[in-house]
């Protein structure tokens, strides 16, 4: 409710149905986990009011910077998703870096010069040949934002592939 944006819920609904439609069309899609860099230190350091602020700022830089058609949400805390819909992994990265650029002036609501709010990202994109489920492309974005994050923050990772042969569970 705070950032006006689908939940958890709501995207997962949303994209597991759009997913099913681009594998039928042989399309490709990209979904974008963003997590915000030092936010605890923004609520430590200004308060939860500011906090609250930043996250609707977040939520306003990506819905600003987002195309009819995307779907951007609030997962749950200081994290947020994007699903760009024929998006491959050129326009994927190309989307990452500009949120990246675009981020920079998160650093109005950082906590402290020495840990600057910022966002890192993982990116996954779909494969049209492959039934991956969802469940299985939200890993794959997550666990390329925890690499961005380790490698330092404030950057993006790109997910490797899903293998086409692994076993298939779930949407």
């Amino acid at each position: 409710e705070l950032t006006q944006l689908f939940n958890r819920r709501a995207f997962v609904e949303e994209v597991g149905l759009r997913l099913r439609a681009l594998r039928r069309a042989s399309r490709k899609a990209s979904l974008l986990f963003i997590d915000l860099d030092h936010f605890k230190r923004v609520n430590d350091v200004h308060g939860h009011q500011r906090g609250d602020e930043a996250l609707i700022f977040v939520a306003k830089l990506l819905t600003s910077t987002s195309r009819v058609g995307d779907i951007v949400a609030r997962f749950g805390g200081d994290e947020f998703a994007m699903w760009l819909e024929d998006t491959d992994e050129e326009g994927a990265a190309a989307k990452a870096e500009s949120l990246l650029l675009e981020a920079e002036r998160l650093k109005q609501f950082s906590g402290d010069a020495d840990h600057p709010l910022g966002v890192s990202i993982g990116v996954a994109v779909t494969n049209p040949s492959a039934a991956e489920p969802l469940d299985a492309l939200v890993t794959r974005a997550d666990e390329a934002m925890y690499r961005a994050k380790r490698a330092g923050k404030g950057r993006y990772a790109m997910s490797a592939d899903r293998d086409p042969d692994a076993a298939e569970s779930g949407v």
